[in-house]
């Protein structure tokens, strides 16, 4: 039976807590500021600070967050949403020969720190000296390459080399670090010192802040200061819909998040767990679901502080019921167009990291630096390598998703929280892209209508649906190695193409992110017998870790 294979990694349980992370070193970080007596929060944002040291061609100091936060003694989920504007500078005339894919006119403002500051404040019970103490022994004293992370240097070399300040951090000796060699950024211990002496203000306004002014004057960069004095961070209600009686939590845009709930309540129409593990009609009525879904993100969907997103109308239940009659079972749509939602209800990129304690708290958090080591610009003398999440936004002038001064580009980081009963007890995430939300969806009928255990459920083969670029319109599926050949066949009659990729994410080609599978990773709390257990994704070097 396809859900009885045998697992490729062990669950891991434990009583106290639990972190599953993209890196074993943010991981273990989050444990240990666990077991110095912090609770969820502080080791979400330890572990958060070790990934943007330990894994740049993911998520930096330079790059944005969100985070869904449980907490449990109010019994109540909030959102984090830690995404940078465009620069005030970032007018469409200014932008005219387009969006660069990198350099620091492809960078928006740096979100992640205020994210970590605003959660840590909020909800944190360490200091924030013992909570930032791993990710600033890692910059200074060095960490091991990792042979992933060797492999992504090397293919990234050329971006690398392209900026002094950057070769400077990532070529030592003038090549990329081979795996088990260590991986040195003092400038950014400094940074992150300074951050935990003076807070927010010590990064923005200063030595961080000032060095981002001159080097963006240096370099036909778009940032003034009044850009670095807003606030990134915003503590937003999630979005919530109820799927088979469970609380379905995610992020509001401009995150991906409720392309999730979209696409839940599209397939409950359909008695998924009757077809059961494995089964091709399921795999067709999910794909067809995500194409409705992300037709409805394409014609919507942008910055709601600057355009009217029609969110209540998305996450209608009537008008998924309409979403879903359009699908057909014997048949894969071709050109899907979007619905009509105001009138229907009337009226590898990126990192993902899930922590837990004993108390029941929870978080489910998400950071990037959008495409692999971001802008490839290291601000010089911070260390803090830029994102370059400025090309999130729609080339085409009349989308809700075009640039504007100000604005911020759709995210596809969509971190989950899910509950039942008035408590939460599962958190699920993943890097990709456009993968993400297809993958928790996936992941999410496997554990929901189809009773696997999480790890399970995350190891079980995946599918993704037109790639994981900006546009994520490419007509293919991508399908993991392991999945049956029978259920491909039926597909394929069905009017799907796909390829096959095999272990872990290929590289993609050229620069940028392409078709490849997601890394999912989760922790499930199973409150009646008091224990947490956390998974993490074979499909990569992530690590679950508990106490």
């Amino acid at each position: 039976m396809a859900g009885r294979t045998r697992l490729k990694r062990p669950p891991v349980i434990g009583t106290h807590g639990a972190v599953t992370s993209c890196h074993p070193l943010a991981s273990a970080a989050g444990l240990r500021v666990l077991v110095q007596g912090g609770n969820a929060f502080d080791a979400a944002v330890a572990a958060a600070a070790v990934n943007a040291v330990v894994n740049p061609v993911n998520c930096t100091a330079g790059g944005d967050a969100f985070a869904l936060v449980y907490d449990a003694a109010r019994g109540e989920v909030v959102a984090l949403n830690a995404a940078g504007a465009a620069p005030l500078a970032a007018t469409p005339a200014r932008l005219s020969g387009g969006i660069p894919v990198r350099g620091i006119a492809a960078a928006v403002v740096p979100g992640a720190v205020d994210g970590w500051l605003a959660l840590h404040d909020r909800y944190g019970r360490l200091e924030r000296s013992e909570v930032f103490a791993p990710a600033i022994e890692y910059a200074e004293g060095g960490h091991a390459v990792t042979p992933g992370q060797a492999e992504l240097m090397r293919h990234y070399v050329s971006v690398l080399a392209r900026y002094p300040a950057t070769a400077r951090v990532f070529l030592p000796g003038g090549e990329t670090p081979r795996e088990g060699e260590r991986l040195v950024q003092t400038d950014l211990a400094a940074t992150l010192r300074a951050m935990v002496r003076g807070g927010r203000e010590a990064f923005y306004q200063g030595g961080f802040g000032e060095a981002l002014l001159a080097c963006s004057r240096e370099d036909g960069g778009l940032f003034g200061p009044e850009d670095l004095a807003r606030p990134c961070s915003r503590w937003l209600a999630p979005l919530c819909s109820q799927y088979r009686g469970y609380a379905v939590s995610a992020q509001p845009p401009v995150s991906h998040g409720f392309l999730l709930l979209q696409m839940l309540n599209i397939v409950e129409g359909f008695d998924l767990s009757a077809l059961g593990p494995g089964s091709a009609l399921a795999a067709h009525l999910l794909i067809e679901a995500k194409k409705l879904a992300f037709a409805d993100r394409h014609a919507f969907v942008g910055d709601p502080e600057q355009i009217a997103v029609p969110l209540a109308a998305l996450l209608d239940k009537g008008y998924a019921a309409a979403r879903r009659a359009a699908i057909d079972p014997a048949r894969a749509g071709a050109a899907v167009a979007p619905g009509a939602p105001v009138e229907a209800a009337g009226g590898r990129d990126t990192t993902y990291l899930a922590t837990a304690d004993g108390d029941g708290n929870m978080v489910s958090f998400m950071q990037s630096v959008y495409r692999g080591f971001g802008s490839g610009v290291v601000v010089p003398g911070t260390g803090v390598l830029l994102n370059n999440r400025m090309g999130g936004f729609s080339p085409d002038p009349d989308s809700p998703n075009a640039v504007a001064p100000g604005k911020v580009p759709v995210h596809n980081m969509a971190p989950n929280l899910i509950g039942r009963d008035g408590r939460v007890f599962m958190a699920l995430g993943t890097p990709g892209g456009y993968s993400q939300v297809q993958s928790n969806l996936q992941v999410l009928v496997n554990v929901l209508d189809l009773g696997m255990d999480l790890q399970r459920a995350i190891e079980a083969p995946r599918w993704v649906h037109g790639g994981i670029t900006v546009d994520g319109l490419h007509p293919e599926l991508t399908v993991d190695d392991g999945m049956a050949g029978d259920l491909l066949h039926s597909l394929a009659e069905r009017g799907h193409s796909f390829a096959r990729i095999g272990g872990l994410p290929p590289m993609p080609p050229g620069q940028n992110s392409e078709r490849t599978t997601s890394t999912v990773e989760g922790i499930r709390v199973d409150h009646g017998r008091g224990t947490i257990w956390a998974a993490a994704d074979p499909r990569s070097e992530a690590q679950a870790i508990a106490w």
